[in-house]
């Protein structure tokens, strides 16, 4: 859990500041993806998860979807809950 902590401030006395995240998760990822196979549709392209995960690049996401079953190669490629 995340402590939020109260510091005055001269022009917004209510500010609340939260400290900066500082852990790291190879695997942050899964749980949204499992999400969108689940409730969105049972497969999911490489084009879908960078628009699901606001990603900008094609091998980012290709490396975060590797970890998962898949079917189809290059652009045809589609993955799926394991």
């Amino acid at each position: 859990m995340s402590k939020l902590s109260y510091f005055p401030h001269a022009a917004d006395p209510w500010r609340l500041a939260v400290p900066p995240v500082r852990c790291k998760n190879k695997k942050a990822h899964l749980p949204a993806i499992q999400d969108y196979l689940l409730l969105i549709r049972p497969a999911i392209s490489n084009k879908q998860a960078r628009a699901f995960l606001h990603l900008a690049s094609e091998d980012t996401a290709f490396r975060l979807l590797s970890v998962m079953p898949s079917s189809g190669t290059k652009k045809g490629r589609i993955y799926f809950l394991q």
